[in-house]
C-alpha cells in the first residue's frame, strides 16, 4: 500500500511539471511597412533557447512588429501598455508570464512564471 500512495504522489509531482496551455493570440504588424493586423499564437515565440536577433539583424523574417500605433519605445508605455497587453493574452488562455526590459538587447524578456520558479533539483531535495 505505502508503495502504491509513494508512486501516486511522485507521478503527480512529476505531472506538475508539464501542462496544456491554449494559444495566445495576439495581434502584430503584417510586417514593419504592412501595418494590416494579423493574429499569431504568441507560444509559438517563447520557450528555452528562443533568442532576440540582434538588433541590426532584425527583420521581417525572424520578427514580429507590435501594431504601428504602439510605436512608442519608453520606459513608461512599456510598462502601461505593452507587458500588461502580453500578460493579460496570457491570462485569458490560464497561462502567467512575467516581463522585463532587457537593456543589453534592447528588448522586453517574458517568461513564464512557473518554469521560472520551478527548478526540478531544489524541488526533489526538499521533499526528500
Amino acid at each position: 500500500m505505502a508503495k502504491t500512495v509513494a508512486t501516486t504522489l511522485e507521478s503527480a509531482r512529476a505531472s506538475l511539471n508539464e501542462w496544456d496551455c491554449g494559444p495566445i493570440n495576439i495581434s502584430v504588424c503584417a510586417s514593419l511597412s504592412d501595418h494590416t493586423l494579423k493574429t499569431i499564437n504568441f507560444t509559438q515565440t517563447i520557450g528555452h533557447g528562443k533568442q532576440v536577433p540582434r538588433e541590426e539583424k532584425r527583420d521581417d523574417d525572424n520578427c514580429f512588429w507590435l501594431n504601428h500605433d504602439w510605436n512608442i519605445n519608453t520606459p513608461e508605455f512599456r510598462f502601461k501598455v505593452v507587458i500588461p497587453y502580453f500578460i493579460g493574452a496570457a491570462w485569458e488562455t490560464g497561462f502567467r508570464i512575467c516581463a522585463g526590459w532587457e537593456a543589453k538587447s534592447s528588448c522586453i524578456v517574458f517568461r513564464c512564471i512557473r518554469s521560472r520558479k520551478n527548478d526540478p533539483n531544489k524541488n526533489r531535495e526538499s521533499h526528500l
